[in-house]
């Protein structure tokens, strides 16, 4: 891989990317490449999951742009470099709201448009940031599309999303793709151990979030395994009722984080019910009530997994939530 002069990046700069991008520096080289040979487009959409290190990709890309000494990724610590990464840049800026909101609304790109149309504020180039851009609306994706056609000099647009296929094909036509990739639970681990979280624990909370470095540290700030044994009790009536009637009182992100722990615990239930490694288990201080929930059987487990992954989906794809919470209860109990 093309340094920044030409020469093969040293490790001491690989080092620092993943200081800075922990598991993606690879994919930050494909894009200084593509800077250094003259391919670099100016809009483009970052795939990845919750965690995989989106942000901090898009923060690495700005500092590329806008380096004050023009080392980075070196170790550089310039005023533009730490501007960038505390947010505070004039020519660097994220948008698209509360990502826990259903949707992206026109006026939001509207405010994306004026800022782009001005100038740079230092002079090199502007980087505007969407979050959550699958959940541009038709007329927000359509005003977005007078952007990707016609750029202003020296400006780029990135498009952070977990599933691409719901932007509009004329905007994903537009944008070159980069794909992250996800973290082991060895990066994870270390990262967490590097956040002064000791190896067994932060091992423990890799192994518990999938890899997923922002879950995982969730689950480091909340005694969580007291709640999930809660869970466990609501879960193990049979009924669904009690778990949809605390949901239907949480905000949207919050009902997801919720399906997906129950997810997480069903999946659980299903290794012990199957006779699977223990080590596969993640909520591992409730192996004892995972295997009284895999007394109701592999196919009970089965289809109700596969309600909590329908519903998962369609709160992704904005379904209204009080709907998509009372199809579940319905189904649920059949």
């Amino acid at each position: 891989m093309l340094g920044r002069f030409g020469g093969t990046l040293k490790k001491s700069s690989n080092s620092y990317l993943n200081e800075l991008i922990p598991g993606q520096a690879a994919v930050f080289e494909r894009l200084l490449s593509m800077k250094e040979t003259g391919a670099l487009g100016q809009s483009f959409i970052f795939v990845g999951g919750a965690g995989w290190g989106k942000y901090a990709l898009s923060r690495a890309f700005a500092r590329m742009l806008l380096c004050g000494n023009g080392t980075f990724p070196g170790f550089c610590e310039c005023s533009s470099c730490r501007r960038v990464q505390s947010g505070q840049h004039p020519d660097f800026r994220y948008f698209g709201g509360d990502e826990s909101k259903r949707s992206i609304a026109i006026a939001e790109i509207r405010s994306l448009l004026e800022w782009m149309g001005f100038k740079s504020f230092e002079g090199k180039a502007k980087i505007a940031v969407l979050k959550g851009s699958e959940r541009l609306t038709q007329e927000a994706g359509n005003a977005l599309l007078k952007l990707l056609e016609e750029p202003p000099v020296s400006s780029y647009l990135i498009l952070l999303a977990e599933n691409p296929k719901r932007l509009l094909e004329t905007i994903r036509s537009r944008c070159s793709f980069i794909r992250l990739r996800p973290p082991s639970l060895a990066e994870a681990g270390k990262q967490l151990e590097n956040g002064g979280i000791s190896r067994e624990r932060a091992l423990y909370l890799a192994r518990k979030s999938g890899g997923n470095f922002a879950v995982a540290m969730e689950l480091s700030e909340a005694n969580d395994e007291k709640e999930i044994r809660e869970f466990l009790r609501k879960v193990s009536l049979g009924s669904a009722q009690p778990l949809i009637a605390l949901w239907q009182k949480l905000e949207r992100a919050e009902i997801v984080k919720n399906i997906r722990n129950t997810q997480q615990i069903f999946r659980d239930a299903l290794v012990l019910a199957v006779g699977g490694s223990e080590d596969q288990v993640l909520f591992q201080e409730s192996r004892n009530e995972l295997s009284s929930l895999g007394r109701e059987g592999i196919p009970r487990l089965l289809r109700k997994l596969g309600y909590l992954l329908e519903a998962d989906r369609a709160l992704r794809s904005n379904a209204n939530q009080k709907l998509v919470l009372t199809r579940l209860e319905m189904m649920w109990d059949q």
